[in-house]
């Protein structure tokens, strides 16, 4: 048996609600697959001790603020409380535990198969997230079966980790974090490959965040010459903790890893270093095998779009880095995107209607 829906959303994390919201308040039919069993799943599945490095008060989503003091920094329980707040405030239409399989169109539909019904749509709006496939990079040998390997989307708590040294192997905010965290325990070491990219999360006592809005840069579309300054200087890391952990010799920092010898770590500079843990906090790859529509991707399964709108008609994609500005895969940003994605999405189904009746 199949369902039919005008809109179907995948995904229940930040980007997928805001999508809800301004679908609801334009009163079009949707529903929401979430393959977890709550909303913003995956926050909740990440390291105890995480917090954002946006202040509460630029980290709410359109209708409603998060109830925390302004300038406090919201953690992951915060951040996964303040997402279920939301889908309950606006009674958004969530179907849980629904994962969805596979995604094809035929003929001016899109069908969706799932692990408990298949939708048939007109609209599908891919809100998957950032943090789908964790990847560790490929390197000529291997550790020792008797070094403890964890990637930063396994890691939780020191707790986990065995006795000695810690490798961390990457250089931002999560790496940032979790080596501050470690350190307190264990000898701790940081493979990065560039300096890594400090910035103050305040200047003159006020949110870096408020300056860079003020400023437009966290709007500036990805062709802009500033925004394309954001771009080439990388990632910034919000981690004042951590800077001075380095300069006091606590947190040890070393360059890229050229390869293993048993409980060895090599570095390109040939300095090698004992380790017990390793934790890879070298980011995620994007998954999209499920989507099995011709256009949709690049023979490298990279999605093809501009500004989150697919070339395929009625297929959307929200919460990509640089969507449309920097802000696009932040809590701040994304209902931002989620409000020009419906705009689109409507006009188009108003086409259809006049090209139909026509």
């Amino acid at each position: 048996m199949m369902r039919e829906v005008q809109t179907i959303i995948i995904g229940a994390g930040q980007a997928g609600l805001s999508v809800a919201y301004w679908l609801q308040k334009s009163s079009s039919a949707y529903l929401i697959l979430e393959a977890e069993g709550e909303a913003g799943a995956s926050w909740r599945n990440r390291y105890d001790s995480l917090r954002l490095f946006t202040p509460a008060r630029y980290s709410s989503l359109p209708g409603l603020s998060m109830l925390l003091p302004g300038r406090s920094y919201p953690n992951k329980e915060d951040v996964v409380e303040y997402l279920n707040a939301y889908a309950r405030k606006f009674n958004l239409k969530i179907k849980l535990n629904c994962r969805v399989n596979k995604l094809e169109k035929r003929d001016n539909h899109f069908v969706v198969h799932t692990n408990s019904e298949t939708y048939i749509c007109v609209n599908v709006v891919v809100a998957t997230g950032a943090f789908q496939d964790p990847f560790i990079p490929l390197y000529s040998s291997k550790p020792a079966d008797s070094i403890l390997q964890l990637h930063s989307s396994e890691y939780r708590n020191p707790g986990q980790l065995k006795q000695g040294p810690v490798l961390v192997v990457g250089a931002g905010n999560s790496a940032a974090q979790i080596a501050e965290e470690v350190s307190v325990y264990y000898p701790t070491y940081m493979v990065v490959r560039d300096k890594i990219a400090f910035a103050p999360s305040s200047i003159l006592g006020v949110s870096i965040f408020f300056w860079l809005d003020w400023l437009g840069l966290m709007k500036a579309p990805p062709e802009t010459a500033s925004a394309r300054l954001l771009m080439r200087k990388g990632k910034d890391v919000y981690a004042n903790e951590l800077k001075q952990l380095i300069k006091e010799g606590k947190v040890l920092i070393k360059p890229f890893i050229k390869s293993f010898e048993d409980t060895k770590v090599i570095f390109t500079d040939g300095t090698c270093l004992e380790v017990s843990t390793i934790i890879w906090a070298t980011g995620f790859r994007n998954k999209y095998d499920w989507i099995a529509i011709p256009g949709a991707k690049n023979d490298k399964g990279e999605l093809l779009h501009r500004n989150g709108i697919s070339f395929v008609d009625g297929l959307y994609f929200i919460g990509l880095p640089w969507q449309t500005s920097r802000g696009s895969s932040l809590l701040l940003g994304v209902g931002r995107d989620a409000q020009m994605i419906v705009e689109t999405l409507l006009q188009r189904d108003c086409q259809r209607k006049v090209l139909h009746v026509n």
